[in-house]
């Protein structure tokens, strides 16, 4: 699983680097072979200079993610037995965030689907290891200052989950709007504005966006393709097993020697030989990252990527999409009537809001 893991987030770190027909919101980007255009380092840098960065303190936000896997990871106990924990897991989430400075303004809307198995197996020292099971729904809002949950989880028996409570709740948070100031400006926004933040063209030091950078990724790596598409370009980085092995070590010494700090035969020969034995450990590495771009406005990033481990039956298959500026869909219509609980963490915020 942590090597499944890892590949992830270097693919994630990739998407970071480049920037990250029309986009539909919760829908892969499709692109056709006859829009491809060809682009230089330079003119991809302009393509990008030119995208306006979204003001994600006012635009919502649609963050959708399907994701199942089969995970094993190594574990040990307090007697330093050791065991495998395997879990199987179905997720389908779908997540609308709005921000904004008053507090009354924003808005969560979180549904989940979660179907989970857990199960220890031990490899020394047998004993009998309580199995996980976790299959319903968890949905998440926060509407007029109020946080509502509704759960309905329950094992494989259809009894409720031990430890959780399966109903409509409502919780006063007692955040204040002085409070939510306060937080407001200290949520890492910068690191997100600087996500979609696409200027900077002329001083490439302080920017991603280093017509070097690409031209030195465009000429080594020919995953990275730039298609037309309704209103502006789809940009899809393709990341494969065999693409890696074939160039990814070009590109990083290509890179290094760019920055002024070129790696000698002896160093560039030992990062390609770990990276062969990390990529050893797969059968199948094959992901797709997707950019969209209409009207100079970036509206979606897009992550699909499916690893299946060599020597056991660990994968991952998963979609993870982001759409910037979209609609907040309806809420219930019954929030009203969810039970008011005292909010777990009350103790620690200090509330002028009544309760009720």
């Amino acid at each position: 699983m942590k090597k499944i893991i890892a590949v992830t987030v270097l693919m994630f770190s990739l998407l970071a680097m480049i920037g990250c027909g029309g986009a539909e919101v919760g829908e892969f980007p499709e692109v056709r072979e006859r829009k491809l255009v060809e682009m230089s380092g330079d003119e991809m840098a302009a393509m990008l200079s030119d995208v306006q960065t979204a003001d994600i303190n006012q635009d919502a936000m649609r963050l959708s993610l399907d994701l199942e896997g089969h995970f094993i990871e190594e574990m040990y106990s307090t007697w330093d037995t050791s065991y495998e924990s395997m879990t199987d897991i179905d997720l389908t989430s779908t997540i609308y965030l709005l921000l904004d400075e008053d507090i009354t303004e924003v808005r969560l809307h979180a549904e989940n689907d979660i179907d989970m198995h857990q199960e220890p197996v031990v490899l020394e020292d047998a004993r009998d290891d309580a199995t996980t099971d976790v299959t319903g729904k968890i949905n998440v809002y926060f509407y007029n200052q109020f946080l509502y949950t509704n759960m309905e989880l329950s094992d494989d028996s259809d009894a409720p989950v031990e430890g959780i409570e399966n109903g409509q709740f409502k919780y006063n948070l007692g955040i204040t709007q002085s409070m939510w100031d306060e937080i407001y400006e200290n949520l890492s926004l910068d690191a997100l504005d600087d996500m979609f933040d696409f200027s900077g063209y002329d001083t490439p030091q302080e920017n991603w966006v280093d017509p070097d950078t690409f031209e030195i990724l465009m000429e080594e790596y020919p995953g990275i393709k730039v298609y037309e598409s309704s209103g502006g370009y789809t940009l899809m980085v393709e990341i494969t097993k065999d693409l890696l092995l074939e160039h990814a070590t070009d590109v990083v010494a290509a890179l290094a020697e760019q920055q002024g700090e070129p790696m000698s035969e002896a160093e560039i020969q030992a990062f390609d030989d770990d990276l062969s034995d990390e990529l050893a450990e797969y059968d199948v590495i094959d992901a797709t990252i997707a950019l969209v771009i209409e009207d100079d406005r970036m509206v979606q990033y897009a992550f699909d990527v499916n690893m299946t481990a060599k020597n056991s039956d660990e994968y991952l298959d998963m979609i993870f999409i982001i759409d910037v500026g979209v609609e907040m869909p309806e809420f219930p219509d019954d929030l009203e009537d969810y039970e008011l609980r005292d909010f777990p963490l009350s103790p620690y915020f200090q509330s002028d809001v009544p309760l009720i």
